[in-house]
């Protein structure tokens, strides 16, 4: 457990009282820090990601713009044969996916070769079976019934393990971010606590609170909210209870990114 970091009144004030952009002192940008997001939620994040890439690279239909192309118009058929029909270490729906190879020779008279996969299989090597191929680029075929990855649609799908991931790492990054912005940029103000309500979002097994605070910026008075964690809750209710002033900074860009300055001097 990482020792609690004091921070007196006169260091705070010293602080704050200097013009933005400020340099923020390491301790106090420590303990302002110690609020935000921790740092394991992007390394989560980022490992999340990484992860769900193997299965984009292992499951995802990488293909599929051909064979939409080869579902549409502009295709012909002709006859190929089938040199080698394979199985794969894939399965689908408890089925396994087969590879083949074939040749054929479209309407310009040039023989090719061709691969494409089939969920199940039916075509053994030597079969002579319709392929289509694109009047547009014949290189782009497949036998009629295939497909040219090795999953179909449903294997899209793995896209959203990396993108959660990521997401979870960039816009844990972009908060921590803007927090150490906010301490050098920020503009102080003094407001009030107004609510302070549980979500239903739980981060690092701590339950997520979204606390209303009323303020005034250098035009006019506000209301905004922010999320607080742990200590920072108990800090925020104590003083929505006294009904106390607490210090503010403010973006001055989006009045309604907020910090409150009174957790730099909780314990």
């Amino acid at each position: 457990m990482l020792p609690a970091m004091s921070i007196s009144v006169d260091e705070l004030r010293d602080f704050l009282r200097r013009d933005p952009p400020r340099p923020v002192p390491g301790p106090i940008r420590k303990k302002a820090l110690r609020g935000a997001l921790p740092h394991a939620v992007p390394i989560f994040g980022l490992f999340f990601g990484l992860f769900g890439s193997l299965f984009v690279a292992i499951f995802f239909p990488w293909r599929i713009v051909d064979d939409i192309l080869l579902n549409a118009a502009g295709r012909t058929t002709t006859e190929a044969t089938v040199t080698a029909r394979t199985e794969t270490n894939m399965k689908e729906n408890e089925r396994r996916v087969h590879r083949y190879e074939f040749t054929y020779t479209p309407e310009d008279g040039v023989p090719r070769t061709g691969v494409c996969y089939e969920t199940g299989g039916s075509s053994d090597a030597g079969s002579r079976v319709p392929v289509q191929y694109l009047s547009s680029d014949p290189s782009v075929a497949r036998i009629k019934g295939c497909r040219l990855s090795k999953f179909g649609w449903g294997g899209g799908f793995v896209i959203i393990f990396p993108l959660v991931g990521f997401g979870i790492a960039f816009f844990s990054i972009r908060s921590r971010a803007r927090l150490a912005s906010l301490l050098s940029r920020g503009r102080f103000s003094s407001g009030r606590i107004e609510s302070v309500e549980s979500t239903n979002v739980s981060v690092n097994n701590q339950r997520r609170y979204r606390v209303t605070v009323s303020f005034k910026d250098d035009f006019a008075d506000r209301t905004t909210s922010y999320y607080a964690y742990g200590d920072q809750v108990a800090l925020a209710e104590e003083k929505r209870e006294k009904q106390s002033s607490v210090g503010i900074l403010y973006d001055p860009a989006n009045p309604d990114r907020v910090f409150l300055v009174d957790q730099l001097l909780s314990p």
